[in-house]
Order: structure tokens, then sequence, then C-alpha cells
């Protein structure tokens, strides 16, 4: 449980990150009609292009420092949160760790997901790489066509010990999840399912049929992870989709 001590250095931390990224906005906004300012005066040649890619880079610094510390405060926020609820400091930051990467939307970033878990009901948009949006592409691609995998019967072959991880993992990402399809729709979370069975597959044919005898503990985690993240969205969705299942049930019954 936490302590009194840790929930200070808790809020100590959120303060701190909360005046770095106040700091960094302002200077971002303060950087903005000296860019201006400066473009001008060197377009009309009174002025000089140092200064102006100066400030530009100095805009850029601080705008990208801003959304670092406010997405580092929100995961701080959330994984305190879980802590709160009594969940194991390293279990937090795994779940934390799923939230803002495990389970982003296809065709989003990660900003994204920290916006969904603020409650923040506009996204900030984001310029994707190249690289990034030939990833987009290619998992839009791949999530486009339906599958048969079934994360209750998956789920239903582990052994004891893997299942009750499981359970316990998708009781706290149903939380997260909930507000991705309620803000994203019921199609955007099909996708991520579906995303989630194809790694199950591809990568780890061995662990799905309840092998962990030869996997590393990060593999071991990472199959748990995706399983529970699965299986949250399949209970989730099924209101929406009608595939009402005896096999979902028993842990429909274990999750409420």
């Amino acid at each position: 449980m936490p302590t009194r001590r840790s929930g200070l250095r808790i809020k100590s931390k959120l303060q701190t990150l909360e005046l770095l990224g106040g700091i960094a906005g302002w200077v971002w906004l303060g950087t903005l009609p000296f860019s201006f300012w400066f473009f001008f005066s060197a377009l009309c040649g009174s002025g000089s292009w140092t200064r102006f890619f100066g400030v530009l880079i100095i805009s850029f610094v601080a705008k990208n420092l801003n959304r670092g510390f406010e997405a580092h405060k929100n995961r701080v926020g959330f994984e305190s949160n879980l802590v709160a609820r009594g969940v194991a400091p390293s279990e937090a930051r795994e779940i934390g760790f799923a939230a803002m990467n495990g389970i982003s939307i296809a065709g989003s970033d990660n900003r994204t997901v920290v916006d969904l878990l603020s409650d923040k009901r506009t996204p900030a948009a984001v310029t994707a790489t190249d690289e990034e949006k030939e990833r987009n592409r290619y998992w839009q691609q791949r999530t486009a066509i339906p599958t048969a995998f079934i994360f209750a019967d998956a789920c239903g072959g582990l052994g004891e010990e893997e299942r009750r991880t499981v359970t316990d993992k998708a009781k706290l990402l149903m939380e997260v999840q909930s507000r991705i399809v309620l803000h994203q729709g019921a199609e955007i979370a099909e996708r991520e399912r579906r995303k989630n069975a194809v790694l199950l597959t591809a990568n780890y044919p061995t662990e799905l049929q309840g092998d962990f005898s030869t996997s590393t503990q990060k593999t071991r985690e990472t199959v748990l992870t995706l399983l529970a993240s699965g299986l949250a969205y399949e209970l989730l969705l099924r209101p929406t989709t009608g595939n009402a299942d005896i096999r979902e049930q028993r842990f429909a019954s274990e999750l409420n």
C-alpha cells in the first residue's frame, strides 16, 4: 500500500513536471512572435537568417519538451492511481507502459493514448514520420481482415497462474480501453484486437500453447499483456458486435 511519504514524493514529482512543462510552454509561446519578426526582417534584407533559425530551433525544442513533460506527468499520475488502488509499483509501471505503447491506436501515436487517459476529447495532431506512416499503412492493411482468433479460447489454454495474471491485467486494461471504444469507436478497437492477434500468432506460437518453459521473463510478460489487452477488447466489443459466446462468459464474470 502507498505510504504518506511516497504520496508526497509523487505529488512533488507531478508538481515539478507541471512546472517544467509550463516553463517550456511559455518559452515556446514567447519565441513565436520573435520568429515571425526575424523571418520578415531577414526576408526584407534588414535582418539575419541566423537569428531566425536560432529562434526556430529554440521554439522546436521548447515545444517538444512541453509535450514530453506533459506525457510523463500523465503517465506518473496514471501509475500512481493504480498503486493507490493496491497494484504493485512494478505492475503499475508495466500497465502504464502498455497503455502508452502496447495498446496504441492504429494510425496514431503515444500522445493520443495519453490524451485519452486524461479524458481529453480532442487529441493533439502529431506529424508522423515516413517510417511511422509506412508502419501505420501496414497495420491498417493487416487489421482490415477479420480474424478467427478468439482470446477467450487462447486464455483458456494457459496454466492457472498465467490465466490468473491475464485476468488481473485485463481488469486494469478494460478501464483504459473502454475510453478507446468510447472516443474512437468499435471499429478502431476491433482493429487493435486483431493487431494483438497478429502479433501473438506470428511471434509467439509456442507460448500460445501454454508452454513458457523456454521463454524469457520479458517474453512471458509481453505475451500475457497482449492476451489481456485482446481479451479486454473482446469483452468490451461483445455488446457492440453481438458476439456473445459461452467461452467468454466465465471471463466476463471474473472481470465484473
